[in-house]
């Protein structure tokens, strides 16, 4: 009853319609490359165009050099940004000090020696000597 007073083929009524269903045009902002979790970024001026929520910290990898930014926001959205250089670390052997150590050849001298004191110290008592005494 109340439709009627709208003409059904109103040309403005149909345009309207099809803008509004229509997809709306966002503008987007240039996208960073993400690989493998990583945001990467180009240089300085790439880390600080990068957007952010308030209160978020978030680790930016420099795409050109072996450097990293560290950016994050306080509560206001205001940024800091912190940045550091990083080198690859080569494995590194460590080599034991040897010099507490003796060698095969002092510890068989040692041990030699040990038992020659033990065996002069200490005089052995035979079955047979033990059972005279009786």
């Amino acid at each position: 009853m109340y439709n009627n007073f709208l003409p059904q083929n109103n040309p403005y009524l149909e345009r309207l319609n099809n803008y509004m269903q229509a997809p709306q045009y966002q503008p987007q902002m240039p996208q960073q490359q993400q690989q493998n979790g990583l945001i990467r970024v180009t240089g300085l001026d790439g880390a600080k165009a990068f957007q952010m929520p308030a209160n978020s910290i978030v680790a930016l990898f420099d795409g050109s050099e072996d450097i990293f930014y560290i950016k994050q926001t306080d509560g206001a959205g205001f940024p800091t940004i912190r940045t550091f250089e990083f080198k690859e670390r080569q494995a590194v052997t460590q080599k034991q000090d040897t010099s507490e150590f003796v060698t095969r050849q002092e510890f068989n001298e040692t041990i030699n020696k040990f038992m020659e004191v033990l065996s002069n110290g200490k005089q052995s008592i035979s079955a047979e000597q033990s059972t005279t005494n009786e």
